[in-house]
Order: structure tokens, then C-alpha cells, then sequence
């Protein structure tokens, strides 16, 4: 059973949605590449007169946007970076000669090998 008025309480703004233009906007630049840290930024410093749910924006609103982007768009293979990236280069190991990536190796690793010192 649904109840359309809130016996009570107020409505809590940070419960409510955002706009259909809001949400297009966001997820257009989640698109194009925006990091998530630089749409948190640019939300909050925008107009504090109208203060709306999209002030209130946090990282798990753009997950969640972001999850809702076609794949052919969403080049990020996992929420964590490193683990992302890692992704990819194995994805590009099937490339041969044709590979983009020259060198690897993960953050914390150590070049036994000395790879970088011999170029």
C-alpha cells in the first residue's frame, strides 16, 4: 500500500530525485569523461539561491548514473582505478604487435627486471 502524503514528517530533500534535466545533464558529462570528483565540484559551486537535491549530490548518485550510460560509452571496466586499468591491459594483450601498451606493471609492484632502466 502506498501513502501519498507523509504522516509525521516532512519529505527529506536528500530522499527526493533528481530532475529529468539534471540527470541528463550529469550524465552527459559522465559521458564525455568528467571525473566524478570534478561534477561534485562544479554541482556545488553552482546557484546556492535554488538550493535543490542536485546540491545534495554524492558518489554513489554518479555510480549510479554512470551504471545507467550504454557500455559502448562506459569505458571504466571497474569502480576501482587500478583494477580498471589492470582490466584493460590485459584486454589489450590479445593485440600482439599491434598492442598499445609498451610496459606495464601495477602501482606497488617492483621492476625486478629493470625494464625501465634499460631503455
Amino acid at each position: 500500500m502506498f501513502w501519498f502524503t507523509h504522516m509525521g514528517h516532512t519529505p527529506d530533500l536528500e530522499h527526493c530525485n533528481l530532475s529529468k534535466m539534471e540527470r541528463a545533464i550529469i550524465t552527459s558529462k559522465l559521458a564525455k569523461g568528467v571525473t566524478l570528483n570534478r561534477i561534485l565540484d562544479d554541482t556545488v559551486s553552482t546557484d546556492t539561491e535554488n538550493f535543490s537535491r542536485v546540491h545534495l549530490l554524492t558518489k554513489k548518485d554518479l555510480n549510479n548514473l554512470q551504471n545507467q550510460i550504454p557500455s559502448s560509452a562506459n569505458w571504466k571496466k571497474h569502480q576501482n582505478d587500478a583494477i580498471s586499468v589492470s582490466t584493460w591491459v590485459e584486454s589489450m594483450s590479445h593485440l600482439g604487435e599491434d598492442n598499445p601498451v609498451i610496459y606495464f606493471k601495477n602501482q606497488g609492484e617492483c621492476d625486478t627486471e629493470n625494464i625501465l632502466l634499460k631503455g
